[in-house]
């Protein structure tokens, strides 16, 4: 059994995806929007709380990814969902290219907000160790 926001048992830790913060954003525009078709105060304001859900939500799974490349200042030629369980992305670093890979462990019990999740976190993880790996390498 697998509880909300938690991995399947027996599956290691990977940090989520980074959620939406632009709630007060997504408030104003679904109670605006909510406006257009309505005056009713109880109609508004559900489309506030509509609009400030929406708001919060994850990034999708590449979104994230080319996210936290761009922060880290690595260009992503190209992103790749192997399936359900995997991703890969070319990127360049050095005047080279590299790839790294996320595999999931293969469960029954994923949801497929928690598997991307863990997708991000790995791939995040595994980022880091092949670029100390290539300044190790390259960097002496």
């Amino acid at each position: 059994m697998q509880l909300e926001n938690s991995y399947p048992i027996g599956v290691p830790f990977r940090i989520p995806r980074p959620r939406g913060e632009n709630g007060g954003a997504g408030t104003a525009v679904g109670a605006l929007l909510a406006l257009l078709f309505t005056t009713n105060p109880v109609a508004v304001l559900a489309g506030g709380a509509i609009g400030d859900a929406l708001a919060n939500q994850p990034l999708p799974l590449e979104a994230a990814i080319r996210s936290y490349f761009a922060q880290k200042g690595l260009p992503i030629i190209s992103f790749y969902r192997l399936g359900p369980y995997a991703a890969r992305v070319l990127f360049n670093y050095l005047d080279q290219y590299w790839i790294v890979e996320s595999h999931a462990p293969q469960n029954p019990n994923w949801t497929p907000e928690n598997l991307d999740d863990w997708l991000y976190g790995d791939m995040v993880q595994t980022l880091e160790a092949k670029l100390t790996q290539i300044n190790r390498r390259l960097i002496q």
